[in-house]
C-alpha cells in the first residue's frame, strides 16, 4: 500500500528478519528484562506478527513472555481473523489458542502493564505511531536504553515512525 517500488521483498530477507526478531527478543525480554514493541496495523499487520511469534516461539513450553495485544480495534479484527482470512485456518487456530496472548481492551489495563515494567512483547497500533497506543508506548519506552521497537512497515514522512527510524537526524522527539 505505502512502498515505493524500489522496495524489493525476498525470501532471504524472511529468515533474516526471524533472526533479528528471535535476537531481540531474547537480548530485550529475556536477558535485559525489558520490553519490546511493534507498532502494528490493526488489520493483516498485527496478526502476521503474531503468527511470526507464535512460528518462533509457540512450540517451547519454556517460553513466558507475554504477548500484549494492546489495541481494541486489533483485538476485535484478531478474534474474528479465522472468518477473514482464507489461508492456513489450522495454523490461525493454534495462534489465538497461544497461552502467552494478553489482550487488552480498557485503557487503564494497558497504563497498568505500561507502568508494570514486565518483560513483554507488545503490538499496539498505529504502526506509523501517528494516534492510538502505540504513542503511549512509544512514550514510555524509548527514554529506556534497554527496550526496542520494531517497525515492520513502511512509515510516512513527518510520522512519529519515522522520526524515530531517523534516529540521527533527529535527536529529541
Amino acid at each position: 500500500t505505502y512502498s515505493s517500488g524500489l522496495r524489493v521483498d525476498k525470501a532471504s530477507d524472511r529468515a533474516k528478519d526471524i533472526e533479528k526478531i528471535k535476537a531481540i527478543v531474547q537480548t530485550t525480554c529475556i536477558d535485559n528484562k525489558s520490553r519490546v514493541l511493534f507498532p502494528v496495523f490493526s488489520m493483516d499487520r498485527l496478526q502476521t506478527i503474531l503468527t511470526v511469534l507464535y512460528q518462533i516461539y509457540g512450540d517451547d513450553p519454556c517460553f513466558r513472555v507475554p504477548v500484549v495485544i494492546d489495541t481494541p480495534l486489533g483485538a476485535k479484527v484478531t478474534k474474528l481473523w479465522d472468518s477473514i482470512i482464507y489461508k492456513d485456518q489450522m495454523l490461525w487456530q493454534k495462534v489465538i489458542g497461544w497461552r502467552n496472548i494478553v489482550m487488552l481492551d480498557l485503557w487503564d489495563d494497558s497504563m497498568a502493564f505500561q507502568a508494570s515494567n514486565q518483560p513483554c512483547i507488545v503490538l499496539a497500533s498505529s504502526g506509523m505511531c501517528t494516534n492510538g497506543r502505540s504513542v503511549a508506548w512509544c512514550k514510555r519506552l524509548l527514554p529506556d536504553e534497554k527496550a526496542h521497537i520494531c517497525f515492520c512497515g513502511y512509515s510516512a514522512d513527518g510520522s512519529l515512525a519515522q522520526r524515530i527510524k531517523d534516529g540521527k537526524k533527529n535527536k529529541y522527539i
